[in-house]
């Protein structure tokens, strides 16, 4: 009792400081209920705006390269729509041809219109060619949205859905007028003359309007049998017509490829609505398939009524032929269905009795944990699936993505997804502080690598607030890295680090091949002077309403066995703890150029020392050391790094 009495009062302290800190912050909507609705929110962009609130435009940021991270501008999207869900693939890397990426592009002659579509290649990662106006002929009608970038091993293809003119008036059909296309680079690699017009993936768009109509937010994964690449995109429609919205989920999979040119089968309905249940509860569809054919598509749902599972949960299905045919056609699934799913007793098994996640909050009891809308899946060499998902406890009323650090990304690996108990759960790391600061639990999404040379090795990428110890607070890019298959991972590395309370960097999006030691992955960052986007009545602007500038980040970590000298950090850095806000334990990282002195200190806000975590010589490179606030109060607290005549400082946060 007592225990709890502690973590609810150290709750309302933290809520007390943070409204303090927000108070001076000029950002709105900034605090949420404790509680808010299920329903997943359809991103619409507003109507098309210019509004420069400054008589200039800033430069854009120069991020520090080093031995660690390179960053690289590449281009600017109009706003930051393009990225600002998951299951799109905005950058792919070929290890013999480079990196190929998808955004939409600024139109300097044509401010005012959003969707023309860019493309950009560079065989290093350092230079960057970048390509215009993709979709300027038919039967593009320059609205392109939600672009994917897929390298295979000949040619670069570049995908994505127009918008066309909605209410039955375009050629997509539906509400929307969502039509998913392709091109790709007829020279190869670096050629710049990419196929005009788009070619449809739906054979149902000849003649218009399309049928399937509607398609948005095409997942594509390409693989090769033998020499012939295998192209499949998997796309939500969002619309059944003119006035009924639709959780259909339909499958384009080529059967042909001819010098980059491919033909496809019929559509696939790879998720029927008429299984799940209505009001925005089904996300947006994931896909995923090795170089064997082995793969699967995944999203988030709820079954219709309670029958046979109520949790909303990850309903899958499989392939292991390129995507020709799927499991469970016809009810052989689990449970009479269609599908491979992770069950609700198997959720609170994994979560609640295994401690994974908070199963109680005062008089609140927890009922299920609440798989979110973004939802990430990676095919390993194996055969193995990875899914990896925000992951937030849940009552019939509502869920709760700010109540517990447990709130986080989370990481699901199975051999077998038929086997209900073959599922394992793997804590990758709390967003609780960034949803606690924001409305944005449906937009936070984690993106994943997997290392080429060794399948263990897997990384994950994700936005978030990144330090509220400060009066003003950002977003920035953070990756982890697991080598032992994702059951443990390494601390965050922020990535972009601004250490600038007014500029965000978001949306980041890996590359799904890396290596051992390296990850790459593309961000954008907004100009707030620039707005180009007016949000619907009664929102406030977000993110991706504004001009955003499109970053390319080579990231390389530390070797996995002895520390090389050419991986040798080339300045003093002190970390953000992690976790933070944490209990009762956190890491402190940083690094050394050189052999060297070191203090480590940590202080109370009245200046008293707490604990000294290190104090005398340490030699250069990455260092890490923990500190157990168990016999601390629960509070703020400093701590101060002192070498080579350089002094660092950080707050952080223990509750009990």
């Amino acid at each position: 009792m007592k225990e709890l009495f502690l973590r609810k009062y150290s709750f309302i302290l933290f809520v007390c400081f943070s409204v303090t800190l927000l108070a001076e912050r000029p950002a709105p909507k900034r605090m949420q209920a404790q509680i808010e609705s299920a329903a997943m929110k359809l991103w619409l962009e507003g109507k098309p705006t210019y509004t420069n609130t400054g008589s200039n435009s800033p430069l854009p940021r120069h991020y520090r390269s080093s031995s660690s991270v390179s960053i690289v501008l590449v281009d600017s999207s109009r706003n930051g729509y393009g990225m600002v869900t998951g299951n799109t693939t905005p950058l792919s890397y070929h290890p013999d041809n480079g990196f190929i990426m998808a955004y939409r592009q600024w139109n300097f002659n044509y401010p005012i219109n959003s969707g023309y579509m860019g493309a950009a290649w560079s065989e290093d990662g350092e230079l960057f060619t970048s390509y215009s106006d993709l979709n300027i002929i038919e039967p593009a009608e320059k609205m392109g949205r939600y672009p994917s970038a897929v390298a295979g091993s000949d040619y670069p293809y570049i995908v994505w859905n127009e918008y066309t003119q909605p209410q039955g008036e375009g050629t997509g059909g539906g509400l929307y007028g969502g039509r998913p296309v392709y091109s790709w680079d007829e020279f190869y690699y670096g050629g710049g003359s990419f196929f005009s017009p788009p070619v449809d993936l739906n054979n149902g768009c000849s003649p218009s309007p399309c049928d399937p109509p509607d398609n948005w937010v095409g997942s594509v994964s390409l693989a090769h049998d033998g020499t012939t690449p295998v192209l499949n995109a998997a796309y939500s429609q969002w619309s059944n017509s003119q006035q009924e919205s639709s959780s259909n989920r339909w499958l384009y999979h080529s059967n042909n490829n001819m010098s980059g040119y491919f033909t496809f089968d019929d559509p696939i309905l790879l998720f029927d609505e008429a299984d799940f249940i209505l009001g925005g509860y089904t996300s947006n569809v994931v896909i995923d398939i090795n170089e064997s054919g082995i793969g699967y598509a995944a999203v988030s749902s709820s079954f219709k009524g309670q029958s046979p599972d109520s949790s909303h949960t990850f309903m899958i299905r499989k392939t292991t032929d390129y995507g020709a045919s799927w499991s469970g056609e016809g009810g052989i699934g689990m449970d009479g269905t269609d599908y491979y799913y992770v069950p609700r007793d198997i959720l609170k098994d994994r979560f609640f009795n295994d401690s994974l996640m908070i199963s109680s909050f005062d008089t609140l009891i927890f009922d299920s944990p609440f798989i979110s809308y973004e939802v990430e899946a990676k095919t390993d060499p194996s055969g193995g699936l990875h899914i990896f998902s925000t992951v937030i406890p849940s009552t019939d009323s509502g869920v709760y993505p700010g109540i517990d650090e447990s709130c986080g990304i989370y990481h699901f690996y199975s051999t077998d997804p038929s086997d209900p108990d073959s599922w394992e759960v793997y804590f990758v790391n709390s967003t609780q502080i960034s949803f606690f600061w924001d409305s944005n639990w449906h937009r936070i999404y984690p993106s994943a690598a997997i290392s080429k040379d060794d399948p263990n090795v897997m990384y994950v990428s994700y936005m978030a607030v990144s330090d509220t110890t400060e009066t003003y607070f950002n977003y920035d890019v953070f990756i982890q890295r697991s080598i032992d298959g994702g059951k443990t991972w390494e601390a965050p590395v922020n990535v972009t680090d601004t250490r600038d309370r007014e500029l965000d960097e978001v949306y980041p999006q890996l590359a799904s091949i890396a290596t051992d030691h390296e990850a790459y992955l593309m961000f954008e960052s907004p100009d707030y002077n620039v707005q180009t986007v007016t949000p619907s009545e009664g929102e406030l602007p977000s993110q991706a309403d504004f001009k955003n500038r499109v970053y390319f980040a080579k990231v390389t970590l530390k070797p996995l066995a002895v520390e090389n000298s050419g991986f040798m950090p080339d300045r003093i850095d002190l970390a953000q703890n992690y976790p933070n806000p944490f209990n009762p334990a956190t890491v402190i990282e940083f690094t050394l150029p050189e052999k060297a002195e070191v203090s480590l200190v940590v202080y109370d806000l009245l200046g008293n020392k707490v604990a000294t975590l290190q104090e005398g010589p340490l030699d250069a490179g990455h260092h890490n050391v923990s500190w157990k606030g168990a016999n601390s109060s629960a509070g703020i607290y400093i701590y101060r790094l002192q070498s080579l005549g350089v002094t660092e400082t950080k707050k952080m946060i223990l509750l009990k």
